[in-house]
């Protein structure tokens, strides 16, 4: 009589090597790299009197020491915090605050590889660390270059100069003809926003098919 198979269960090692690697790296740029252009970097900052700083490099070498031991749920959770104090103070900062340059890009990159490594060693991903790493980044880079920029207008299009909210402003910035408008058909030099990004997704996905 046939024996039926178990399911392959997924069972990772006791610690991940590439998070350790990965980890040591966010706290290196971290300690080393300039924060933002023109400055010194997250540890020089802090210890000026950027406190802002202090949770994000504690969050890092929290995040490497959990990744040593093989604490991969301590590791996910130590990093989406580091991730989201970092953002955080730096939208509470306002527009005054320092770009993020080469340190900020190397560690809050190193932690969001992190956390999607450690979320595919709980399980997740059926356990493909690649598979995990692609989506966790791709996700997080549509988010802090689409989805924040796009919402960030759409609030901008209700508020007046002052900041207000001004719901009857919206027909008239979002009906303008800088959006929707057809000059390119008849004559005029451009069309508008929508009608070229609308005209290019035309063409991309005609001659994606024909190839």
């Amino acid at each position: 009589m046939a024996t039926a198979l178990a399911p392959a269960a997924f069972i990772p090692s006791s610690r991940d090597r590439a998070t350790i690697v990965v980890a040591a790296l966010a706290l290196a740029a971290l300690v080393l790299a300039p924060w933002g252009p023109g400055g010194g970097s997250a540890l020089m900052r802090a210890l000026s009197g950027a406190t802002s700083q202090w949770p994000l490099i504690a969050a890092a070498a929290a995040v490497l020491l959990f990744a040593c031991w093989g604490r991969d749920t301590a590791t996910a959770l130590v990093a989406a915090l580091g991730l989201a104090w970092a953002f955080g103070a730096g939208f509470a900062a306002g527009p005054g605050a320092p770009a993020f340059g080469i340190g900020a890009a190397l560690a809050l990159g190193a932690l969001t590889v992190c956390l999607a490594r450690a979320l595919a060693r709980l399980g997740m991903f059926r356990g493909d660390v690649a598979v995990a790493t692609i989506v966790v980044v791709i996700g997080a880079l549509l988010i802090v270059f689409i989805f924040y920029p796009v919402t960030c207008s759409l609030v901008a299009a209700v508020e007046d100069a002052q900041g207000r909210f001004a719901p009857g402003l919206i027909s008239a910035r979002l009906l303008t003809s800088d959006i929707w408008g057809l000059g390119c058909f008849g004559g005029g030099t451009r069309c508008g926003v929508a009608i070229n990004s609308a005209l290019l997704a035309a063409i991309v996905g005609l001659l994606s098919t024909l190839l």
